[in-house]
């Protein structure tokens, strides 16, 4: 049997991918992978079933995808554009991202955060992503 999350998560990397073609996306980046790309992050789930139907469950998801921008680009304005991206892909389009198994009830960007690291010179845009899979 097919997780739902996980055919949550499959239905997702292919929206992102198509989305961002040619720049790659990951669902755990290799250590050492160059600029720019986009990651999938942790995700968190809990059973929320109080307005699933009696015979089904539903799952609340919560997520981080992570945009790498080029270091070349100084600014923010590829962050915000990776950010706008996700948001196209993802932003309550449940109805064009079918799952193998259960079905997606929501989904939802939530918000963004742009980051740069401690070295001052790597930076990425947080996008925060809660969605509902019923199963």
């Amino acid at each position: 049997m097919t997780s739902p999350v996980w055919a949550f998560q499959q239905a997702l990397y292919s929206r992102l991918a198509a989305a961002f073609a040619p720049v790659e996306v990951f669902d755990h980046a290799p250590q050492n992978t160059a600029a720019p790309f986009v990651d999938i992050g942790d995700i968190d789930t809990r059973q929320d079933d109080l307005l699933a139907a009696a015979s089904a469950r539903r799952t609340a998801v919560t997520m981080v995808i992570t945009a790498w921008g080029d270091p070349a680009s100084k600014g923010q304005k590829t962050l915000h554009e990776m950010a706008d991206t996700i948001t196209a892909a993802l932003h309550e389009r449940q109805r064009d991202m079918p799952l193998a198994a259960g079905s997606l009830v929501s989904i939802r960007v939530t918000g963004s955060r742009v980051v740069t690291e401690a070295d001052g010179i790597a930076r990425s845009v947080l996008v925060m992503v809660s969605a509902y899979i019923q199963h």
